[in-house]
């Protein structure tokens, strides 16, 4: 499911945050969670050429899909840092293995304004 602007400018002012050295990612619960909306952001700053971008939005499209339970009825966006474009496939696995048990998990604190 595509998210708009607004929607994700929500997850990102009101989520949680997971801050990890590849990557800033936020999730929103939703009530009622017909699918598992999902945005990956890789800016030019991260990498300049478009195949590169491309590339790591699909990686980290894999990864959500891996890590967050299938079931989760949360809104997630994950933001790159630049570590990320230096990073190769199994170490960005690793990394992100020890995030699996907080992610999708239902939180009602919502992060402080």
């Amino acid at each position: 499911m595509r998210m708009n602007q607004k929607e994700i400018n929500e997850v990102i002012r009101t989520g949680r945050r997971i801050q990890t050295p590849l990557v800033t990612i936020y999730e929103k619960p939703l009530s009622p969670a017909p699918a598992r909306p999902f945005v990956a952001v890789v800016s030019k700053k991260i990498a300049r050429r478009a195949v590169v971008r491309h590339r790591l939005q699909r990686w980290l499209r894999h990864l959500d899909r891996q890590l967050r339970p299938a079931g989760s009825p949360a809104a997630a966006v994950w933001i790159a840092r630049p570590a990320l474009a230096a990073a190769r496939w199994p170490e960005i696995v690793a990394s992100l293995e020890k995030y699996r048990a907080t992610l999708g998990k239902q939180v009602n604190t919502p992060r402080p304004q």
